[in-house]
């Protein structure tokens, strides 16, 4: 199911992403606001640290569950592309709020402990900018899901985590991870949403949007009508494949939202509060169905 756009409203014109973050800064930045939305009401959390050792270095996740004693379903929440930050910290503390154990993992272990890009600062070298891309080029998807699926190991230790089905969200490049792990591993994942996608379409054979037909879960993916990173129009083939699965996608296209829209960042033309709260709430609704919840606060 396509909502909120036509045609007419794309942008005509590709931005290259390194020159659009060189002049206009990081927009995430800053305390997330997620609009109104329906909660269960949950407000006692319990926030704690796991480490996975993967095959290369250990990866921490800091993690967020309601203060009873559960099972809760497990969520992932990917950070987008400047690294850990409060923005998805407070987006795993919501997910907590809503029911869920919900973890934030480290998926840049491999260049540093939780390393994170301010772009918004103008001091930041034009080195810097080239090191967060070439680390985005590194951190592939397939990387990201293996991590993953370590942590989610070692998470499911903990008596108060649902040992079934899996859900994850992510942000830019990390929609690449949610479809990456929902089709190729479908009995962890049942269940993903991402936002404002980047590197989700490409003329390689391992596109992610090829992927989509693999998907055997549930997903949902939000678009921007006004992305100026990743323009709505250069996003199509991976729309219309979404569209393809049926009941079990849902697609949203705002209008109005740019890059990063969920997250009121530094600049109030970014955050998009009517697009914030209707996206937050088809993704806790998916989450709940796709992972049968049952709310044990």
């Amino acid at each position: 199911m396509t909502v909120g756009a036509t045609p007419a409203m794309w942008p005509r014109r590709s931005l290259d992403f390194r020159r659009f973050v060189a002049s206009r800064g990081d927009r995430h930045r800053g305390r997330p606001n997620h609009g109104s939305r329906p909660s269960m009401g949950i407000k006692l959390l319990i926030e704690s640290r796991v480490i996975a050792d993967t095959e290369v270095s250990p990866m921490g996740a800091r993690t967020w569950r309601p203060a009873g004693p559960g099972p809760f379903p497990v969520v992932l929440c990917y950070h987008h592309g400047p690294g850990l930050g409060e923005e998805i910290y407070s987006v795993a503390r919501d997910l907590a709020e809503e029911g869920f154990f919900a973890a934030a993992p480290d998926l840049y272990h491999r260049e540093g402990e939780e390393i994170s890009f301010n772009m918004s600062d103008p001091s930041v070298r034009a080195s810097e900018r080239e090191r967060l891309f070439g680390i985005i080029d590194r951190t592939t998807p397939a990387i990201m899901v293996s991590d993953a699926l370590v942590l989610i190991d070692a998470i499911r230790r903990n008596p108060a985590t649902d040992q079934g089905p899996v859900g994850c969200i992510g942000f830019c490049h990390t929609a690449r991870t949610v479809i990456h792990g929902m089709a190729r591993n479908p009995d962890v994942f049942a269940a993903g949403s991402f936002m404002h996608p980047f590197l989700t379409v490409t003329d390689r054979a391992d596109s992610p949007h090829l992927l989509v037909r693999e998907v055997e879960g549930t997903i949902y993916g939000a678009f921007g009508g006004a992305d100026q990173i990743s323009p709505v129009a250069t996003q199509q083939p991976l729309i219309d494949e979404l569209n393809k699965l049926g009941d079990r996608a849902v697609v949203d296209v705002f209008p109005a939202a740019n890059h990063g829209f969920l997250f009121q960042g530094t600049e109030p033309s970014v955050y998009e509060p009517e697009a914030a709260a209707a996206a937050w709430a088809r993704t806790v609704d998916l989450l709940r169905r796709g992972l049968n919840q049952v709310a044990r606060a």
